[in-house]
């Protein structure tokens, strides 16, 4: 094994998340203490050949474990800052700014533009000579007329953010598990100790080499994991020559984004405690949220989740239209052929505050639940299909910066906008650990749409209405072991659910709304394992459009 052991000597961490500059990272991404490293190379001029090779293998060693402790975060709102000089930004240091940034256009320019960058090199420079003999000219005759604008107090001040995460322990360890040979250890060694920084010039740091990184206390590792939920940055084979090639574009002048690869993490406690817990065939992390930004139209309460299985099919029609024929069957839910798959595939989800004294019963948003595993293309064909669907939304609708709203129309039950969220969302029903935490009982959110007819479950006759309800409740105990869930060894079937603010499974009916297929019986239930399962629990035959989601029951019960 082989380990980088960062130690945070002021017990902080001062460095942005890399999609909201308002919130602190944590832990360090194995590709900014990447990119500390290629910075230390190149603050010894004279480094050797086999420092560049130890960096080089570290890139391709695949991504770390990342061991670090719980953090506080220091999320402050922007604060308004002096600019520099003013008088100096507007004098030689501004075209002496241009003429760099020609020389590199200049640089980069091939043959058919080489004449156009020059030009505008010759056009830099002269700029340049014109202001230097004007200062020269004006030296000692007097006050500069915007003297008090080098001051402070009278500079003009930009937005900026400064968030600090302050973890439990200021050790990090990021650790390999195939170590390289001795001499690629000891340079890179080498190089490490010359990193001083990490993130903002405030946060310092020692970095070293170690073999093991010793007992982890109060520390978590986390492991690489496709499925896991927190998204670091980690780099590849290659990050070197890339790293150079960005330094040569942007000349420290220029807009730059740091090459990376995004890789899920999970805790490994956690990941070793859940592959013990059985678990549906829908993934319990990576999905995508979307927020209800507005409603309108609709001829019942405000998107009363009754309505869960038009705006899931209305979602669906916008993502499909907009992923067109590149989308794979376990995106669509259909084979080659048109027949629909018996497998998983993924699953449009509304969900509701429901479970709270006070819930309204209404959704709040929609999530893209995949079956687990999805695989790399699929993942890439999804993100696609988003992106074009959101390039042609709304873009009034939330701060600049975000993504577009997506309207969807749902005919005579209106329309409704949906904004994907970033970060984790703050209703507490848009999050996925609101549906998937581990627990022996469960309810229907959403109704069910049973797989078979069960019969006359409102028939006067009481034996009719006995054969009916144990019909419902073995179709409810198959449709736990046709998502991969063990049998429960208790099913209720109710007409209302046991949460509050759901409506009655008749509000749901008839599923589906359209087309000429058999029309399902709705029920609720409440459902008892014999042992914790995790979920989604999402049942029946409308598991992929929008209704049969349950949620835990003693998680229900904590509120919104």
């Amino acid at each position: 094994m082989l380990a980088l052991e960062v130690r945070l000597l002021a017990g902080r961490y001062a460095a942005t998340q890399f999609n909201d500059r308002r919130k602190a990272e944590w832990p360090p991404h194995p590709a900014r203490v990447y990119s500390a490293l290629v910075a230390a190379l190149y603050d010894d001029p004279e480094h050797g050949q086999d420092e560049r090779d130890a960096l080089e293998w570290l890139a391709a060693a695949g991504p770390p474990d990342v061991i670090a402790s719980e953090a506080s975060r220091r999320n402050q709102p922007e604060t308004y800052v002096p600019t520099n000089d003013a008088s100096a930004l507007t004098g030689i240091d501004r075209h002496l700014m241009k003429v760099r940034e020609a020389e590199s256009a200049l640089e980069r320019a091939d043959a058919k533009s080489q004449k156009k960058a020059r030009a505008k090199l010759d056009k830099a420079l002269e700029g340049l000579r014109k202001v230097s003999v004007k200062s020269a000219e004006a030296s000692g005759k007097g006050t500069p007329s915007n003297a008090a604008a080098v001051l402070p107090q009278g500079r003009s001040r930009q937005p900026r953010f400064f968030p600090v995460a302050i973890p439990d322990n200021p050790l990090v360890h990021l650790c390999w598990a195939d170590p390289p040979t001795a001499s690629t250890a000891v340079a890179l060694d080498r190089v490490a100790a010359r990193v001083v920084r990490l993130g903002h010039s405030s946060s310092l740091v020692s970095v070293r080499v170690v073999e093991e990184p010793g007992d982890l206390g109060d520390r978590v590792r986390w492991i690489p994991d496709e499925e896991g939920e927190k998204i670091l940055r980690v780099p590849t084979e290659g990050q070197l020559q890339r790293l150079d090639e960005e330094h040569a574009r942007h000349q420290q002048v220029e807009a730059r984004v740091l090459p990376a690869r995004f890789m899920g993490y999970a805790d490994a406690k956690s990941r070793a405690l859940e592959a013990e817990t059985p678990h549906s065939y829908f993934a319990t992390a990576n999905w995508v949220v979307f927020e209800v930004v507005e409603s309108e139209g609709s001829r019942r309460r405000l998107l009363d989740v009754s309505l869960a299985q038009h705006v899931a099919r209305a979602l669906r029609g916008t993502l499909m239209s907009a992923g067109g024929e590149e989308w794979p069957s376990v995106l669509t839910g259909h084979a080659a052929g048109g027949e629909p798959l018996t497998g998983a595939h993924l699953a449009f989800v509304p969900l509701a505050h429901v479970g709270h004294e006070h819930a309204s019963g209404t959704i709040l948003g929609v999530a893209l639940v995949p079956p687990q595993h999805l695989d790399v293309d699929a993942r890439d064909a999804l993100s696609r299909a988003i992106g074009i669907a959101e390039a042609q939304g709304d873009p009034s609708r939330g701060p600049s910066g975000n993504p577009n709203a997506l309207r969807l129309t749902m005919g005579r039950h209106g329309t409704v906008l949906l904004r994907r969220v970033r970060g984790l969302p703050s209703p507490q029903a848009l999050q996925p650990e609101r549906w998937t935490r581990p627990s022996k009982r469960w309810a229907s959110a959403t109704a069910i749409a049973l797989d078979r007819n069960p019969g006359n479950l409102r028939s006067r006759e009481p034996d009719v209405v006995e054969r009916a309800v144990a019909q419902a409740e073995e179709s409810v105990r198959r449709a736990c072991t046709n998502i991969g869930l063990p049998s429960p060894v208790a099913v209720w079937v109710h007409a209302r659910s046991l949460l509050t603010g759901a409506p009655a499974a008749r509000r749901f009916m008839p599923f589906p709304s359209r087309g000429n297929g058999p029309k399902r019986v709705c029920v609720h239930a409440e459902l008892v394992f014999d042992e914790p399962v995790a979920g989604p629990v999402i049942l029946g035959a409308g598991r992929f459009f929008g209704v049969g989601l349950c949620a835990p029951i003693s998680a229900a019960r904590r509120g919104r």
